[in-house]
Formats: structure tokens, sequence, C-alpha cells
């Protein structure tokens, strides 16, 4: 299909905290978004699980942790690796 297209790494610029980025490329997430003729079909990621990264990348993106607590404390002892991925055309 010439019109599918899906680039599988993104500027992490404007990604939101939970996609995980490869080991020595931080510019980059672990997520992916599925063109059809201009219009996004899906978006998917790998969810990050890593308490500690997830704090890190949250203060980097100016967030306070507070707000977070709850979301956070499940990841706190541990969570296993998760991805996740939703359909349908934003409009745009």
């Amino acid at each position: 299909m010439k019109d599918l297209f899906g680039p599988w790494e993104p500027q992490s610029t404007g990604s939101p905290v939970l996609p995980p980025r490869p080991a020595g490329n931080p510019d980059v997430t672990a997520s992916f978004d599925l063109l059809w003729k201009g219009i996004e079909v899906t978006t998917g990621a790998q969810r990050e699980h890593r308490y500690d990264v997830l704090c890190k990348q949250a203060e980097e993106k100016g967030l306070s942790l507070e707000p977070l607590r709850s979301y956070l404390d499940c990841f706190r002892f541990g969570m296993p690796p998760t991805a996740a991925s939703a359909g349908g055309s934003t409009g745009s």
C-alpha cells in the first residue's frame, strides 16, 4: 500500500512523559503514528514503566510530581512493560 506511512521514531519534544526513550537516543520515543492519505489512522506507544525514569521525564517537561502522585505510586514497586494503540481519525 503506497499511501500508508508510519514514522516509527517521532521526535520526543512534543511527546508526553509516557513513552520510553531508547537508550543513547533521548531525541526519539518508542511510539508511532500511522498515517493514510494525510489522516492519522492510529497511534501507539510502549509505556514507560520505570518509576525513576517516569519521575525524571515528568520533571524534564516541567511537570510537578505531586499532582501525578497517585499515578506514579502504581509504578513505585515495579510494573511490567506495556504498550497500547488507539485508532480513529483526529479530524485534522
